[in-house]
């Protein structure tokens, strides 16, 4: 499965910085449709200091909202940040779905992913977890699923 994703976001290097908010329940088709048109959006738009980011965003597993920035082309400041931010609570309003609750882990379970309770993960130590603090896109290419054991959770 680890292969997905070293072609996630192809035409942006690996240095660049990621951010992924793992929902508290699957995205339908149809809200995925809807939601990534949205992020789209926003990324083409999405500006620091009146200067555009080279960015992109999509959606995983249908449940993570992903966002990638080149920073060695523009610096990212705290009040873009802030706004993608706002994008993604706002989606969270609309669809009623919670992007910000930490202690929610997305797992590989049977080549399907499950969410599990932070507090539970001891039950599932012969699992992989995708890491929710990957910083890097070079890391989420080849580093997002790990085995739990393995991961700074256990």
């Amino acid at each position: 499965m680890q292969q997905i994703y070293k072609n996630l976001f192809p035409d942006l290097p690996g240095h660049c910085r990621v951010w992924i908010y793992t929902s508290n329940r699957i995205i339908s088709q149809t809200e995925s449709q809807e939601i990534l048109k949205e992020i789209k959006s926003f990324v083409s738009s999405w500006q620091t200091h009146q200067k555009s980011l080279n960015a992109d965003g999509t959606i995983l597993l249908d449940r993570c909202l992903v966002f990638a920035v080149d920073e060695e082309i523009q610096s990212i400041s705290g009040c873009s940040i802030d706004s993608s931010v706002k994008l993604v609570k706002s989606i969270g309003q609309k669809y009623n779905i919670d992007f910000f609750n930490r202690l929610n882990m997305l797992l590989l379970k049977d080549e399907h992913p499950i969410m599990v309770s932070f507090h539970d993960l001891n039950n599932y130590k012969d699992h992989y977890i995708f890491n929710p603090n990957v910083e890097t896109l070079a890391k989420m290419r080849s580093e997002w699923l790990v085995p739990v054991l393995d991961s700074t959770f256990i």
